[in-house]
Order: structure tokens, then sequence, then C-alpha cells
């Protein structure tokens, strides 16, 4: 087993922009958790999920130089991926309410309802079934960062489903209601995570509009649904 004890190095650029980020996720989850301390929903407790995820998955980031190389460390990225994996489509219900609150004229409440958990459970079972399940790690540095990803990168075919669809579904509440943040978010999203991991600014972009994206998704959240 590879072991090695916790070591505080000194803040190096990529350490201050992914404690940047986790900061940024955290205000995020704390004005989330404090508009549903006073208007509870479906759709805010799933954003607030995903959102917790998107807290813990930066941090380990953050803190995985001064944990070092060790099972430590690999558990806890084998943990970030899990939470990626299970929390993202979850998205989907979150967007799916938003649909009902544009009043389309197709929206048939329960058939869309329907089809959200059905595509969430499905999206969930085959990141399970063909990601997480024969997960392999290998270690990787980024700007005074250590942090373990997969040996063969995932396409993530579900995640870019799900972000198309919050697309989607935001562009209809810009045509029908005028607000166009939801779907700015969902397309700052794709252009960032299409950017490739070997440029010089390496993962971070694809992490930082994970941060705009939650931002539009909240805002989205108190403009639109209310406590619906």
């Amino acid at each position: 087993m590879i072991t090695q004890k916790l070591q505080f190095n000194s803040l190096s650029i990529g350490k201050l922009i992914y404690l940047g980020y986790t900061l940024a996720h955290l205000a995020v989850l704390a004005g989330g958790m404090l508009y549903f301390s006073h208007s509870p929903s479906l759709s805010l407790a799933v954003l607030l999920l995903v959102l917790t995820g998107l807290v813990y998955d930066n941090g380990v980031i953050f803190i995985g130089d001064w944990i070092g190389l060790s099972d430590r460390l690999l558990v806890l990225n084998k943990i970030r991926y899990w939470l990626h994996g299970l929390c993202s489509p979850l998205l989907l219900l979150f967007a799916v309410q938003v649909l009902h609150r544009s009043n389309v004229s197709w929206d048939i409440v329960p058939w869309s309802d329907r089809l959200a958990w059905g595509l969430t459970f499905t999206l969930i079972a085959i990141e399970i079934f063909d990601r997480m399940i024969r997960l392999h790690l290998k270690p990787i540095t980024f700007a005074g960062t250590l942090r373990y990803k997969e040996v063969i990168p995932s396409k993530e075919i579900p995640v870019i489903l799900v972000i198309l669809c919050v697309g989607a579904i935001g562009a209809v509440a810009w045509q029908h209601l005028g607000w166009s943040w939801m779907f700015l978010g969902a397309l700052v999203m794709l252009l960032g995570s299409a950017v490739p991991t070997t440029t010089k600014a390496g993962p971070s972009i694809g992490s930082g509009v994970e941060v705009l994206l939650g931002v539009s998704l909240l805002s989205t959240q108190i403009f639109l649904l209310g406590s619906a």
C-alpha cells in the first residue's frame, strides 16, 4: 500500500484556483440552503445535492497535494467520480420543473415528470455499469495540485446529454419567460468542458464553468421556480 503523511506545502497557483472554486461553490450552496429554509422544494433539494458534490470535488483537488500519493487520496478521488456520476443526471429533475413553469402548450406534467425520472435513473445506471464499476484511476499533477483521474478518459455521454437537456429547456424558458440564465449557463458549461485538458489551462477551465452553471441554476430556481 502507498502511504504518505499529510504535508502542508505552500499554496501553488493551482491550489489557489481550486480554493477559489471551492469557496465559490460553498457560497452558492450556502445561498441555496438559506433559500431552501424558507421555500423548500424538490427542485432546490436536487440542486443542493449537486452543489454539495461540486464543493467536495473541488475541495479534494485543493487538498490533494497535501495528502500526497496514497490509498487515502485514491479513495477520496473515487468518491469524486461516484458523486459526479450519480448526481449530475439529477439535474434533469430540476430542468423539468423549469419546463413546467415555462407553461409551454406541449408540456404534459405527468408525462414529462415520468420521462424525467426514467431518463435520470437510466443515465445513472449507464454511469454505474459502463463507467464506475470499471473505474481505474492514475495520479496526475497540475499547477501544484494532485488528483487521480481515469486512465482512459470517459466520453461522459450521460453528462453531455444532461447539459444539452438543461440548455434546451433553458432556451424554452428564455423564449417564453424572458429568462436566459439557465440557457447561458448550460452553453458556457458545454463550451468550457470542450476545452482539452491538455491545454495550458488544463482542467481548471472545466471546473470553473461549473461555478457559473451553479450560479445560473440557483438564480433560475429563485427567479422562476420560487417554492414550486
